[in-house]
C-alpha cells in the first residue's frame, strides 16, 4: 500500500478544504483556497452572510462550495439546511453540525 501512494500524483487527488465553527472569522490559511481545492464544505457555525460570501469568494467561481446550519447560526441563516449528502467524485458525504 505505501508502495502506491508513493506513486500518487495530483491528478489522482481531489482536495477537500472542510470547515466548520468560524464563527465569523476567515482565517487566513482559509481565505487562500481560490484554485487550489476541488471543492470546498462549511459545517455549520458560520455567524454571518458576509463570512458565507468571503468563504465563496476564497473558494472561487469554479469551486463548489456547501454550507448548512450550525446551532450558533441565526435568523439569517434560516434557508441553509441543517444536513446535506452530496457526492464528490466517488466519495459520499453526508454533512451535519452536530
Amino acid at each position: 500500500m505505501q508502495e502506491r501512494n508513493a506513486q500518487r500524483t495530483d491528478r489522482d487527488c481531489m482536495k477537500v478544504a472542510v470547515l466548520s465553527d468560524t464563527h465569523n472569522l476567515l482565517r487566513p490559511q482559509a481565505a487562500t483556497l481560490s484554485g487550489t481545492r476541488d471543492a470546498v464544505i462549511h459545517a455549520g457555525d458560520i455567524a454571518s452572510l458576509q463570512l458565507m460570501d468571503a468563504v465563496g469568494e476564497a473558494a472561487g467561481q469554479e469551486t463548489p462550495v456547501s454550507f448548512v446550519w450550525g446551532n450558533n447560526d441565526e435568523e439569517w441563516a434560516e434557508g441553509l439546511p441543517e444536513s446535506h449528502c452530496f457526492t464528490l467524485g466517488i466519495i459520499s458525504f453526508f454533512l451535519v453540525h452536530n
